[in-house]
């Protein structure tokens, strides 16, 4: 397993560290989408298939009709008030939703693509957002976060107005005629049930081709835009392994070039040029290769009408062709492995290259001898000018002053070079609101402190004043998962992928760790193992998912760490989970009773002990057929003993969310309004009769008086995977982590307007003609504040202005949509069939 640098690694049954030790930065741990990363890569890679189900849950798919139906949802939803006071639930809930932070520690950057003509450099974040900023990087500002996008494409094309942009969201394209507010579903990829997987776009000066498949065991299929509204189908690929297929745009963007490995020493060569015509094969048989185990990549550079292109192999030599690959020379030998984004030719110079993984590398001889940007390390103390860890996309761009310069998305937001990578300037310093959270955390005695664990961003701190995103300070790097407190809440501890476990004696102050344990055995458990208090306990003590403390040991045990006299001392309780087949995913204990306990595990089992967790007795398996339930929290009722909640991973005919109302003993379904998906986290207020759920579809709210779940989502609140949730009675407030757009509070605060309140009469509304083709005519009892107009999938057409009568419909294909008449706070909504 990975040895964190800054925690020592002590194989005792009881381990003592010294916290004299030094702090150095973790490792990065980002996982390469070519699997190629190692040990830790493949841990986590694990680790987010088991927390969805398993390879068999059919999680891609149900997940993409959440996201349609959630668009739809929010799509009805009337206006927040100017203080931003909601109804939501249908209704039922009024609170507002308050962006808490970060404003100044960026997330990953997958894709991004610069307005030469406005300075506009827009941005898309590994959650799915996309921002827009000047190059100067003092004016970032939310474009979209109703969809979320995918990474792999994002373009524009010039319209009378302004830019067209085109992305991908759920594998379907869209877009944008208004600078990225609303966007609409391009045509020519037909339905998908699982969507599509997009290999990789590329731009030329007129048209854009993209590399897809639907789902992931069909072939891939090239396809072609001359608008970015509609797209047609190029060539079918007999190839679904994207390995084998790399495509590029020449460096005058007059030429698509494309490679298809036929075996691991031969490639075949096609091109198609920016006038139109077929895709013709050049060189049918290449002599390059990129082995089994290697992946296709290819650049394009066109100067004085001669045509060079660039490969490197899977030895990692890096080799130019003058004649379409009829015959190659090499030209030098990488020192690493570089990512997807493969090695980048600059099309302003082709002598200075550059690729990216962990670290970015670059060379100033075409390629012969390379040198390193600067050491992921580096950046810690030098943010501006150094690159943050993990390279995710390199493009070249003319700015406004026409000088050449290449923008770079990694883990830590964005950096451009106009010296081609030998200086970097950070342009994602303040305003850039993309952090990917696990696990956030609110300190029990002050709850405005809030600590979250990031991926690739470490664990940070940061203060919440009135409704203003708060800046976060970074305590240390790498990715940081669950949180916990003991000693009456003053302390902290903090769990590190592949079980390092680290402790606070001043977490409001403190920057290193006071001390800290790694788990180090030969069966360990999930990539970021759980961790649990006692509640009635005023010690320093945490319970981990094991392992074990002996480093030579099979067992799956909970570990019991205590820190007593600036020391660890680690044990672990005799039960071994090896048992389930599966690793422990979940620990509670009763805050009624502290010897009953609660565990579950990654394939459904769920125990319960009576005696303090030295037994445990299975009491139920959460499976059918192939489906299981991953459980991921156990929130055991603090007003009845008999009560107990457990949420993970309900796809197919398993729940998302069950309660247990006899002690934990047997366990009923509780999904009523909740769709199929990940339940990462649920908490409950004071009285227990609303819950709360983090979910990989969205924030859901539970009503104890309906037996039902509803999306709390809002008109602002992000679409995101909402990873964890905590209540804060104090501030009746939920707090939650979005993995790619920080943390989200939802303050509380009625329940519930009644719905005879909020419902207008439909004899109020009278809509002509029905069904409608060139326009749609209404008269209302009474005047509407806000009129929209949206697709059936929940997208908004336009804004209608809310003193008329009517709207052209002429532009519009044939289809369902959906009138909404705003009235205050109360709404109606409206079928059209326009045909």
């Amino acid at each position: 397993m990975l040895q964190i640098k800054h925690i020592p690694t002590l194989i005792l049954l009881s381990l003592l560290w010294s916290c004299s030790e030094t702090i150095k930065h973790p490792q990065p741990t980002e996982v390469k989408k070519d699997a190629e990363e190692g040990e830790q890569g493949k841990l986590r890679q694990k680790w987010f298939e088991l927390i969805h189900g398993g390879p068999h849950s059919g999680w891609q798919s149900q997940e993409i009709k959440n996201q349609e139906d959630r668009l739809a949802y929010v799509g009805r939803l009337a206006a927040a008030d100017r203080d931003g006071v909601e109804d939501l639930a249908e209704g039922r809930i009024r609170g507002t939703w308050i962006e808490r932070g970060s404003a100044n520690q960026a997330g990953s950057i997958v894709n991004v693509w610069y307005d030469q003509n406005n300075d506009w450099l827009y941005a898309i974040g590994a959650g799915g957002p996309i921002f827009r900023g000047g190059l100067s990087g003092f004016s970032w500002e939310l474009v979209n976060d109703d969809l979320r996008f995918d990474g792999n494409v994002l373009e524009a094309f010039e319209i009378q107005d302004g830019i067209r942009l085109v992305a991908f969201s759920g594998g379907s394209p869209y877009y944008s005629e208004d600078e990225g507010k609303v966007w609409q579903k391009a045509s020519g990829f037909a339905q998908a049930a699982d969507g599509y997987h997009i290999h990789t776009g590329v731009r030329l000066q007129n048209e854009s081709f993209v590399l897809a498949k639907k789902g992931w065991s069909n072939n891939y299929v090239l396809y072609k835009t001359e608008d970015g509204k509609k797209y047609s189908i190029v060539k079918v690929f007999t190839t679904s392994d994207g390995r084998n297929l790399a495509m590029c745009a020449s460096s005058d963007k007059k030429a698509l070039m494309l490679i298809e490995q036929l075996n691991g020493d031969l490639t075949q060569i096609y091109t198609l040029s920016n006038e139109g015509g077929n895709i013709m094969a050049v060189t049918p048989e290449s002599p390059i290769g990129f082995g089994t185990e290697g992946r296709a990549n290819i650049q394009c550079h066109v100067a004085s009408g001669d045509t060079t292109l660039f490969v490197f192999n899977s030895e990692l030599k890096f080799h130019k062709s003058t004649d379409l690959g009829q015959s190659w020379q090499v030209l030098g030998i990488l020192p690493s492995s570089p990512w997807d984004m493969a090695v980048m030719v600059p099309p302003s110079n082709p002598q200075k290259p550059l690729y990216g993984e962990v670290n970015a590398y670059r060379s100033g001889n075409g390629g012969k001898n390379w040198n390193i940007v600067n050491e992921w390390w580096e950046y810690y103390g030098q943010v501006q000018t150094k690159l943050h860890a993990d390279m995710m996309v390199m493009k070249e761009f003319k700015d406004q002053n026409n000088k050449d310069v290449i923008i770079i998305g990694h883990h830590g937001g964005i950096s451009v070079t106009y010296d081609y990578g030998l200086t970097t300037k950070n342009i994602s310093m303040f305003g850039l609101h993309v952090s990917q959270y696990y696990d956030v955390r609110s300190y029990p005695s002050d709850p405005l402190w809030m600590f979250a664990g990031a991926q690739d961003q470490g664990l940070q701190r940061g203060y919440a004043i009135d409704q203003n995103v708060a800046d976060f300070y970074q305590n240390i790097s790498g990715d940081y998962g669950h949180i916990e407190f003991t000693a009456n809440g003053k302390h902290m501890w903090t769990m590190y992928p592949g079980g390092s476990l680290t402790f606070y004696l001043n977490p409001t102050t403190q920057n290193n760790p006071t001390v800290g344990y790694e788990i180090n055995s030969k069966r360990e458990s999930v990539w970021i193992p759980p961790i649990a208090v006692d509640p009635h306990s005023e010690k320093d003590i945490i319970y981990v998912a094991g392992g074990s403390v002996d480093a030579n040991s099979s067992g799956s045990h909970i570990l019991r760490i205590e820190y007593v006299n600036n020391e660890i001392i680690a044990s672990e309780l005799p039960f071994n989970f090896a048992v389930s087949g599966g690793e422990i995913s979940a620990i509670a204990i009763s805050p009624f009773d502290p010897n009953i306990w609660f565990v579950t595990t990654t394939n459904g089992y769920v125990y319960k002990s009576v005696d303090g967790g030295i037994q445990f007795t299975q009491k139920q398996k959460m499976t059918a057929g192939a489906h299981y339930l991953y459980g991921s929290c156990i929130l055991p009722s603090s007003v009845d003993p008999d009560i107990i909640y457990l949420s993970g991973s309900g796809y197919g005919s398993v729940a998302p969310v069950y309660v247990s109302r006899n002690g934990g003993n047997s366990f009923e379904a509780m999904r009523n309004g909740m769709p199929s998906t990940m339940a990462f986290q649920i908490a409950a207020n004071e009285e227990e009769n609303i819950l709360y759920a983090a979910t990989e579809t969205g924030p859901y709210v539970y009503l104890a008086d309906e037996n039902k779940w509803y999306p709390l989502s809002g008109t602002t609140t992000p679409n995101q995977t909402f990873w964890s949730v905590e209540y804060l009675p104090t501030l009746k407030t939920a707090r939650f982590a979005t993995y790619g757009r920080g943390v989200w509070d939802f303050e509380f605060e009625s329940l519930p307007t009644a719905t005879q309140d909020v419902d207008i009469k439909e004899e109020e509304i009278v809509l002509w003609p029905l069904p409608a083709a060139a326009e749609i005519n209404w008269k209302l009892a009474e005047g509407a504040d806000r009129i929209t107009l949206f697709q059936a999938s929940g997208i908004p057409v336009k804004e209608i202005n809310a003193g008329s009568d009517k709207t052209d419909l002429t532009a519009l294909p044939a289809g369902i949509y959906y009138l909404r008449f705003s009235f205050g706070k109360q709404q109606k909504i409206k079928t059209i069939l326009k045909i």
